[in-house]
């Protein structure tokens, strides 16, 4: 079982990522693959999944709410593509930013169906990934920090700072 971001729009790219993006689940018969798409488990904005097994349940932790009320993009045609794939700017020329935050989605088996449970304190954790020591501590390694949880619906403790070294 494999779980990637995919882009919910049709024949919109990779540029529309920040509002379009979905967690879809994919099967193999090798870890090697080939992958097929076996559904969408998680609807749009949800990305930078990853997923664990922890006590008989299937948990993916991702950016993003997957809840978006923003329409579906449909980029077929090239003046709809182009105007999807061009990131809107603030004042002073940055992007927007995608997310506000880190999701848990919870399900009984790896094809889901996948719902949103309330994860306390797990605040805003970029490129999540889970990992669960054999002590029974479920870690959440962020892009600069870390936290720790008794299970994926928390609570989660304060980030520690990860400082990488220099060079």
């Amino acid at each position: 079982h494999l779980y990637v971001t995919e882009i919910a729009g049709a024949r919109c790219g990779l540029g529309r990522w920040g509002n379009q993006s979905t967690v879809a689940h994919a099967v193999a018969d090798s870890i090697d693959g080939p992958y097929n798409k076996a559904a969408t488990v998680i609807q749009h904005e949800a990305h930078n999944p990853q997923a664990i097994e922890f006590d008989g349940s299937f948990y993916v932790v991702h950016i993003g709410s997957g809840a978006s009320k923003a329409p579906v993009a449909d980029c077929s045609n090239s003046v709809t593509a182009a105007a999807a794939t061009a990131a809107p700017r603030r004042a002073g020329g940055s992007a927007p930013p995608a997310t506000a935050g880190s999701t848990v989605h919870k399900a009984a088996s790896p094809d889901g169906p996948f719902l949103p449970v309330e994860a306390l304190n797990i605040g805003s954790c970029n490129n999540p990934s889970p990992f669960r020591h054999k002590n029974g501590t479920l870690f959440l390694v962020c892009t600069w920090s870390i936290k720790s949880a008794p299970k994926p619906e928390g609570p989660w403790s304060a980030p520690v700072d990860i400082k990488p070294p220099p060079n």
